[in-house]
């Protein structure tokens, strides 16, 4: 036992020490004798954590006495026995000791006292503080549920089985709008709107002899106002003899309602949304795999109604087709002891027997805390797609055999310049399989010079977004270099960004020599048809335009090539105006027919002299006999149009001359008929006939001969001819 001693002196305290032995007791001690060492004693020992148990004080010392240590020892807190073992103190100073709190007062000639007044202070002190613990913690307790009422989110009504309030929370005063006081004035009846007065009091005397009951209602606020109210009613108090009081817990579910409102359209939107998208929605149980739902576009599918699937958990397997059915049964197997989501496309048989493709995938859904709820998994009709990668798989096929067949070198290359798809002619122009071409790069398979070259353009092609287009020079094995036309563009994604480079190269260097030899060819006959003694031109279909005209135009009518060509105007222009209507009848006769057109007609010079013209054109088609160009050659006729013009003013002076003689003059062919082929008109008058009919019966000039002169005429005839 831990004792202070209050004594000075060391003789009757070794006298208490002895008797507390005696008692059975080991004293812990520690003797003081003045204020200041008995408040360091004290404070030790609490540091130690070793406070003492009982205080036992002499009345008198010379510098403290007993009341003045007991004040000391209760105004520090503690609540130690504090016991007086003095001398004789008269009656009045142990009566005040006593008064003033000490526990005991005993004299030193009766010391047998001490050990059983230490043993009832000890348990009285014990008894105390357990008093004390125990409403300290009652106090606590009150004031947590205190606390604990007031911060309450629901309302607290305390209330007799007639309504009347007795005790309420801040909520209660707070959620209703009125003051503590005014509202413990009033009743739950004139709160509650949903029930009566009867049948909330039969409603609490039956709660009053049973179990609580939880009950929705609506409460009215001071401003007229009313919201929603679950109300949670149990029995608060119920001691014999007495009232019961009840108590209401009271729960404002204004945002739970407008929640379960905004949910319930939020589940009519959501299966709204899910019964109308182009596909079927479905949820399964995790462990049993039964169908929970379907949606109703599986009769738009199948043709089976919704319920059907989830009626017969077999119906599932049952119209998939059986070539699918072990793919799908395993899949369903690995998913559910994974828990990875379900993907796969399987085949079933519609209720009117067609065979549907589906793509059916499904996720496993799961809770916060990771245990699985269902299967939640959507189905798709992909028959449409599978036949469109069926007929994509046969274009493919298709476009193979195109480019496998196409003359020249067709090619794919990604963004990194790896060779993606090549075809037959760059296998064959290369000798390289393909197996060695797909997923190399130019450098992997060309000179080095050849393929920065190619790179460049790859990177140009890229950079700028277009078709680019190249003669390049191509070293090929066993043929020497050989030169190709080379358009690269680029393969664009939706969002516009090349994803690949194509290249189609074609040989063209036969064409190149024969371009060489054509353009000499042609410095040839252009040097030719410049020497010729008339003009040469082109002129184009539409438009009816001139593409080209010779330098002999200037000579002809005194215009230079380029002045004539850069006026279209002075073709028509340049045409007398009593010759433009034929010429023009011919152009459109010519037109409409594809006929040669030929025309002589007169044109005005630049220096306004006329001059007689022959044009002739023929129109140039291609090999399929589509119209390419007209070509044509215009000459100058003036001076023979002079001397045909002469001559007939000749013929007419000698015809006259011919026809005024007394005597037929006639001409006759040399043939054996010798048929006449002009007679003057004096036959007429000679032998009757007119000229005309004369000269068109061949051979009638010798019926007309006299017999007796016939066959000499035709002797002297033939003769004449014959010589």
């Amino acid at each position: 036992m831990r004792v202070l001693l209050v004594e000075d002196s060391e003789n009757d305290a070794m006298l208490l020490l002895r008797e507390l032995r005696r008692g059975g007791y080991v004293p812990l001690f520690e003797r003081v004798y003045t204020p200041e060492e008995m408040e360091r004693a004290l404070a030790g020992a609490k540091e130690r954590g070793e406070a003492f148990e009982v205080v036992i004080s002499d009345y008198y010392m010379p510098r403290f006495r007993a009341p003045d240590a007991l004040t000391l020892l209760r105004r520090l807190g503690y609540d130690a026995p504090f016991i007086v073992v003095s001398g004789k103190i008269g009656e009045d100073a142990a009566v005040g000791i006593m008064k003033a709190g000490a526990d005991d007062y005993l004299t030193k000639e009766n010391m047998s006292r001490l050990c059983p007044a230490i043993e009832r202070e000890l348990r009285e002190a014990e008894a105390r503080r357990e008093r004390q613990r125990t409403e300290a913690a009652l106090a606590r307790s009150e004031n947590r549920f205190r606390k604990l009422v007031e911060q309450a989110a629901d309302a607290m009504f305390v209330h007799d089985l007639e309504g009347n309030l007795v005790d309420i929370n801040r909520r209660a005063g707070e959620s209703l709008g009125y003051a503590e006081e005014e509202l413990l004035s009033m009743s739950i009846t004139e709160v509650e709107l949903d029930h009566t007065p009867e049948a909330l009091h039969a409603l609490w005397a039956e709660i009053a002899s049973g179990q609580p009951r939880t009950l929705e209602g609506t409460h009215r606020r001071k401003d007229g106002t009313t919201f929603p109210v679950e109300v949670r009613v149990g029995v608060l108090e119920a001691e014999e003899g007495r009232h019961p009081l009840m108590l209401s817990l009271a729960r404002d579910v204004t945002g739970r309602k407008e929640a379960e409102r905004k949910l319930e359209e939020t589940e009519v939107r959501y299966r709204t949304l899910v019964e109308q998208i182009p596909a079927v929605t479905y949820m399964k149980d995790p462990d049993s795999k039964h169908v929970r739902y379907v949606s109703p576009q599986i009769e738009d599918v199948l043709g089976y109604p919704p319920d059907r699937e989830i009626l017969d958990q077999d119906h599932w397997l049952n119209i998939m087709h059986p070539d699918d059915r072990a793919r799908a049964i395993e899949e369903d197997r690995r998913t559910d002891e994974t828990g990875e989501p379900f993907k796969m496309e399987y085949r079933q048989f519609a209720a009117d027997g067609r065979m549907v493709w589906i793509r059916d995938e499904a996720v496993l859904v799961r809770d916060e805390g990771g245990k699985p709820l269902f299967w939640q998994g959507v189905k798709y009709d992909i028959t449409e797609q599978k036949r469109a990668e069926e007929e994509l798989r046969e274009s493919e096929g298709r476009l193979q055999a195109i480019l496998d067949n196409t003359p020249s070198v067709v090619y794919v290359k990604d963004t990194e310049g790896r060779f993606a798809l090549v075809n037959r002619r760059f296998e064959e122009v290369f000798r390289l399989p393909k197996e060695k071409v797909l997923g190399k790069t130019d450098h992997d398979l060309f000179p080095r010079e050849a393929a920065d070259e190619f790179q460049d353009t790859d990177e140009e092609v890229l950079r700028s977004g277009i078709a680019v287009e190249r003669e390049e020079e191509v070293p090929q094995e066993g043929a020497g270099v050989r030169t190709y036309l080379s358009v690269k563009f680029p393969l664009k994604g939706p969002d516009g960004v090349p994803y690949a480079i194509c290249g189609i190269s074609t040989d063209i260097t036969e064409r190149k020599k024969a371009e060489a030899a054509l353009r000499g060819a042609e410095a040839r006959y252009r040097t030719l048809v410049e020497q010729l003694p008339a003009v040469t031109y082109v002129q184009e279909i539409e438009g009816n335009t001139l593409a080209y005209v010779s330098p002999q135009i200037e000579d002809v009518l005194g215009y230079g090539p380029q002045e004539y060509l850069a006026d279209p105007t002075l073709r028509s222009e340049s045409i007398h105006p009593e010759d433009q209507g034929a010429v023009l009848e011919e152009d459109r006769r010519t037109d409409e027919t594809g006929e040669p057109y030929a025309t002589e007609h007169r044109r005005l010079t630049k220096d306004g002299r006329t001059v007689w013209v022959r044009d002739e054109a023929v129109l140039i088609r291609g090999e399929g006999g589509e119209p390419l160009f007209w070509q044509g050659i215009m000459m100058d006729i003036t001076e023979r149009k002079r001397s045909e013009e002469a001559l007939r003013e000749a013929e007419n002076r000698y015809r006259t001359l011919v026809e005024q003689i007394p005597a037929v003059v006639y001409v006759d062919s040399v043939d054996e008929e010798g048929s006449t082929t002009y007679i003057s008109p004096q036959i007429e008058g000679l032998l009757g006939y007119s000229p005309r009919d004369y000269i068109s019966n061949p051979g009638h000039w010798k019926t007309l001969i006299h017999p007796e002169d016939h066959e000499r005429v035709l002797l002297e005839h033939e003769q004449a001819t014959a010589t």
